[in-house]
């Protein structure tokens, strides 16, 4: 029977939806704040939001008379009716906001509106009380998240990382709302403030502003354009350094800011295609940064009203208007093409320069060997028998028959794995006559065969490889969970053999478990690596200057002393700003002041010291790793492939090798297809 939702629950179940993260409660007040016309926004954070926050602004205030309608449902003085979300100029329309604030945390509320000559103070669901006070509106929020026990708990436990995506998200608004002055501030202990961001005066011009959030290295690297239509004027910069790596410290690959009637954002889709486009016919695998401001002469030309946050937008001219984006992100790019600055990987430490890693990238697997370091090439015969054992382990299922000629997926880019082209044939026979004797001479199997328990379920293996589901790191170790299958069970692993001197058989709960031999040995040891891994320090003969924001000074203060403990940066800290003394290096990779940035970026997004990630180190010790590893080709004993599987337990993330290779996949339900004679023989060892 379907029954009524009482009025309560309706009201806990949409405000769960409507706010579900600090940066989402302190977004909605901003936008208050902005259409009350205020000029200028003070945010006070409590303990980095844990403790909760304050909203002050200067603006026109809120009436007496309209107390009773403000923190209700659908309480509103933006619009009157539905009709009215087509004409919609405010960032906020649909009377939720301070309605579902009031209802998860606990909220104070002092205004005093303009035209009236006291103001009030109430504290919800108490009876507001008349004070005195100066125009304007501050809101304070605290016990965020106390109705829902679970959240709050998600919450406490996770505060710094959503403090900083509130940062991240005033960020945006303070770049584009110009004529409002923005001040935020950090209150670790009571009466401590720290100021995290100074957006500086209101009515300033773009790059001025970009210069006070962003800082010098980022203001200094753009390039304005502007293009005006009949329906709409396109307003940016675009960055004249296309960046092979992340861009000037950032740890994103690129990174921008887009709004719509100084609104932020997400851009479709087709926007980020088309900046990719253009800037990659200057630089292949070069990042870049972007600010794009599409201003609409018509408000009905884009309806904001798609999403919960009010981000994702429909344009009514979006052809049009992506036709002029590329259009003029084109023409900008080729008029000042003499000043473009394509940066590669360099230890150069006067410049801001980022590494080349591509962690973004799934590599297939003939990547794994091409991507290590120059060495000599192996002797021609040495180089097929690598070739022909490279055959990919689904791919030798498709035929079950190892006497069959297999095409080689590691021969895709056979250039970039051997340049010799003697005799192939001929030495290919002679080398299947040498295998041929080499089975013949094998020692018994350690461990016996049971063909009714192991059996596959081939056609969905080969279905998921043509799918090319290869995993980045955090995916496959998702899908692990989904799959119920944790570190710990490595120990639980019951080896059957090795397959085509290249793969480990496993069998666990009735499931077979295919272990890539190399991946896992090369985790382990680009683990091993980065825990033994110590910098030098190199001395700077003049020191690097460096303009942080607030927020990233605040970062750079509290982590200061274990910056230098483990990555030898040794800073003066001045009011405005920061001396760069020393870098560290190791081996032969000078690192700069730009990875002092990036760690910066990557503590801000919520990681420890422990988890940050620098690309040229990163790169430098998976090629160490790699060289260093079970190779694939070798034959593994009962002993080295149990120390294989028992080594994954003791990894901080077993499931992808450096490189982005899966370390183990699962054939499900194995209960369709048996082992052939020829197969099990090949499988036993």
């Amino acid at each position: 029977m379907i029954k009524q939702l009482n009025q309560e629950s309706i009201l806990h179940i949409s405000t769960s939806s409507t706010l579900q993260s600090l940066a989402s409660f302190v977004k909605e007040l901003i936008e208050n704040s902005i259409d009350a016309q205020a000029t200028q926004i003070i945010v006070n954070f409590f303990n980095n939001g844990k403790e909760g926050f304050e909203v002050i602004d200067n603006g026109i205030g809120i009436s007496t008379i309209n107390q009773k309608q403000l923190a209700t449902r659908g309480g509103t003085s933006k619009i009157e009716n539905f009709e009215d979300l087509e004409f919609v100029v405010t960032h906020g329309f649909r009377g939720e906001a301070l309605n579902s604030i009031a209802t998860l945390s606990n909220v104070t509320i002092i205004s005093k509106h303009k035209d009236e000559e006291l103001g009030w103070k109430w504290e919800i669901p108490q009876e507001p009380t008349k004070i005195a006070r100066q125009t304007g509106t501050s809101i304070r929020v605290e016990n965020i998240f106390y109705t829902l026990p679970v959240r709050a708990q998600e919450f406490k436990k996770n505060y710094k990382i959503e403090y900083n995506k509130a940062i991240n998200i005033l960020t945006e608004y303070a770049i584009i709302n110009t004529n409002i002055e923005f001040k935020i501030y950090n209150e670790e202990e009571k009466n401590k403030k720290k100021l995290i961001l100074d957006s500086g005066l209101a009515n300033q011009n773009m790059k001025q502003r970009i210069t006070n959030v962003l800082g010098d290295s980022i203001a200094n690297d753009l390039i304005p354009f502007e293009k005006i239509s009949q329906d709409f004027t396109l307003i940016g910069f675009l960055s004249k350094s296309i960046e092979s790596g992340s861009y000037k410290g950032q740890n994103r690959k690129t990174f921008w800011y887009c709004y719509i009637n100084k609104k932020p954002i997400n851009p479709p889709k087709q926007v980020l295609q088309i900046m990719r486009d253009i800037y990659r016919q200057h630089n292949p695998n070069g990042n870049f940064f972007f600010i794009l401001e599409i201003n609409l002469r018509q408000i009905n030309d884009a309806d904001f009203n798609v999403s919960v946050d009010k981000r994702d937008v429909y344009l009514k001219n979006e052809k049009l208007i992506l036709e002029n984006i590329e259009q003029i992100v084109t023409e900008t790019l080729e008029k000042n093409k003499e000043k473009l600055k394509y940066i590669g990987r360099d230890g150069n430490l006067d410049q801001f320069i980022m590494a080349t890693a591509k962690q973004s990238e799934k590599p297939a697997p003939s990547q794994i060997i091409a991507q290590t370091e120059k060495r000599k090439d192996p002797p021609p015969q040495q180089t097929k028998e690598i070739q022909k054992r490279n055959s990919t382990f689904l791919s030798q299922l498709k035929n079950l028959n190892p006497q069959k000629n297999i095409p080689n997926e590691f021969n895709q880019n056979e250039s970039q794995f051997t340049q010799s082209q003697q005799d192939l044939q001929q030495q290919q026979q002679q080398q299947q006559q040498q295998q041929q004797q080499q089975q013949q001479q094998q020692q018994q199997p350690t461990s016996q065969p049971n063909n009714e328990k192991i059996q596959l379920k081939i056609n969905e293996v080969i279905q998921q490889k043509e799918e090319k589901q290869l995993f980045e790191a955090d995916e496959f170790e998702q899908l692990s969970k989904q799959n119920h299958f944790l570190k710990e069970h490595f120990n639980n692993l019951q080896i059957i053999g090795q397959f085509n001197k290249g793969f480990i058989i496993c069998e666990h709960e009735e499931k077979i478990y295919v272990l890539d031999q190399h991946a896992c040995d090369e985790k382990y040891n680009y683990e091993r690596l980065i825990n033994q891994l110590k910098f030098n320090r190199a001395q700077l003969i003049v020191p690097i200057t460096l303009k942080l924001s607030g927020f990233l000074l605040e970062l750079l203060i509290d982590n200061q002393q274990q910056i230098n403990d483990k990555y030898k940066y040794q800073v003066e800290i001045t009011e405005n700003c920061v001396k760069v003394k020393t870098c560290p290096s190791y081996s032969n990779i000078q690192l700069g002041a730009d990875t002092l940035l990036q760690i910066l970026d990557q503590l801000s997004q919520g990681k420890k010291l422990d988890q940050i990630e620098i690309p040229q180190i990163k790169q430098k010790l998976a090629s160490q790793a790699c060289r260093t590893s079970i190779m694939v080709g070798s034959d593994l004993q009962a002993k080295q492939m149990e120390n294989v599987v028992k080594n994954l337990t003791t990894l901080i993330s077993p499931w992808n090798c450096p490189h982005g290779r899966p370390t183990l996949i699962q054939v499900q339900q194995p209960k369709q297809a048996k082992f052939s004679k020829g197969f099990s023989n090949n499988l036993l060892y």
